[in-house]
């Protein structure tokens, strides 16, 4: 029959008058060492308890016999962290969009809370039909991509100062 050690640690403390717990780590670490000791010259007797077995062969047999248990309990785990896993994943992929993809069509990101994210259709050519003051204000406060404001000023109105500006604006975020 196997005692639990904080069990044991607990009746020993309690055998001893709570002397245990006033006890330096030193000791304890003796202590410690010779319970380990005792358990392995335990094994190494020859004693037959009636079983017809020596200590040494009970103990193999108890550890041959926990082999399955040990295995079914890891296999257990591994079902049980990995099917938590697969859950969080599909709540993911529920909730997940890509960006990517919407801006591909046009749209930008208009705001974004907690509970849900806001999709803008953007209209490009709309946007350079301002003054170059404007489109500029425009840009920055919508965090519009500059590449596609870009591509709508050049088939549109051609500014050269709007489209030195977009190029800045896009060589410093590939920098970063």
């Amino acid at each position: 029959m196997a005692v639990a050690p904080s069990l044991l640690v607990k009746t020993l403390c309690m055998a001893m008058g709570n002397a245990c717990l006033r006890m330096r780590p030193q000791n304890k670490i003796i202590i410690g060492a010779l319970l380990i000791f005792g358990g392995v010259y335990w094994y190494s007797l020859e004693m037959l308890w009636g079983t017809g077995l020596t200590n040494l062969e009970s103990l193999a047999i108890m550890v041959k016999g926990g082999i399955g248990v040990v295995v079914f309990l890891i296999g257990l785990v591994v079902v049980w962290i990995e099917s938590d896993e697969l859950k969080m994943q599909r709540q993911m992929d529920e909730q997940d969009f890509e960006p990517d993809t919407f801006k591909e069509q046009g749209q930008e990101f208009a705001g974004e809370t907690s509970s849900e994210i806001e999709i803008e259709d953007v209209d490009y050519d709309t946007v350079v039909e301002g003054t170059v003051d404007e489109v500029k204000d425009e840009v920055e406060q919508r965090d519009l991509d500059p590449k596609d404001v870009l591509e709508a000023e050049i088939e549109n109105k051609d500014r050269k100062t709007l489209k030195e500006w977009l190029e800045s604006r896009i060589g410093s975020d590939g920098d970063e």
